[in-house]
């Protein structure tokens, strides 16, 4: 599934969220904003372990006579790897050029963002690209990919209702906080947030049961089961902080994450029973 988006990233949810704009310019700047998350149906198609790979870099390019769009151009292709298979990478990355008052000179270019190889030959196209462009000149300074060492997540549950579908604003009934550390993202993905869609975001009380003892407590059951009853909409936000080997040690991205369960498709309208 592909999504292009904002500053905010709404990614992948189980209500489907219309596609945004991937690339937007004003006077003095350019954004782009490129994601592909996993399909709903998605399976896990490693064999083996390997790290999330981000990307953190901000380059000064004020006084170089340089166009957004010519940095920009070449960002791309150190980064259309990414984009030549849909299969193989999940990713999440915002370019950001900021511009002198009259847009026509580059001020400083910035990259932030984090991706996954798919499959064992995608890491392998990924070693390729890293022994070709890492450490290399990107208008002034060294470009850098970086290996994670591990993804902590702090993950909001709001449990609640909405009179409409369309309204925004939840009315919260309960919340409840959980702390949890993977290897990478994508061992999150294939865990966590997949079974999390599937046993979670589900009407039935002990498959849900099932899913807060596991990952969540066993003492937090009854309450969820109770306020789960009363409510019709479910919004999950894990927020994102990765453990890195170089200063500094925690990356936190710029994008970030929510998913939403309209309850209301069921017979019950609630999100148990």
């Amino acid at each position: 599934m592909r999504t292009f988006f904002l500053i905010t990233l709404a990614c992948t949810s189980i209500t489907a969220m219309a596609d945004l704009p991937h690339e937007h310019k004003s006077p003095t700047g350019l954004h782009r904003y490129l994601s592909h998350s996993l399909g709903e149906d998605d399976d896990d198609m490693r064999t083996q372990n390997y790290p999330t790979q981000v990307m953190r870099m901000t380059v000064n390019v004020e006084g170089k006579r340089l166009s957004c769009d010519a940095i920009d151009k070449e960002t791309d292709k150190r980064t259309k790897f990414l984009d030549d298979d849909d299969d193989g990478f999940m990713y999440r990355i915002r370019f950001f050029c900021q511009s002198d008052d009259l847009g026509r000179t580059a001020i400083s270019y910035s990259i932030d963002g984090f991706f996954d190889p798919l499959t064992d030959v995608a890491i392998t196209k990924l070693e390729k690209v890293l022994a070709k462009y890492n450490g290399t000149d990107f208008f002034g300074t060294p470009w850098n990919i970086e290996s994670a060492e591990g993804v902590a997540t702090a993950i909001t549950f709001d449990i609640g209702n909405k009179a409409v579908p369309k309204e925004k604003e939840l009315h919260l009934l309960f919340q409840y906080n959980q702390s949890l550390y993977f290897n990478n993202y994508y061992d999150m993905t294939f865990n966590f947030i997949k079974e999390m869609k599937s046993n979670f975001m589900n009407n039935d009380k002990d498959t849900v049961v099932s899913f807060i003892n596991k990952w969540l407590s066993p003492n937090a059951s009854a309450s969820f089961i109770s306020y789960l009853s009363e409510s019709n909409y479910i919004h999950v936000y894990p927020a994102l902080m990765f453990i890195m080997e170089k200063e500094p040690r925690a990356y936190f991205p710029e994008s970030t994450m929510n998913f939403i369960h309209s309850c209301l498709q069921y017979p019950s309208k609630k999100c148990i029973g």
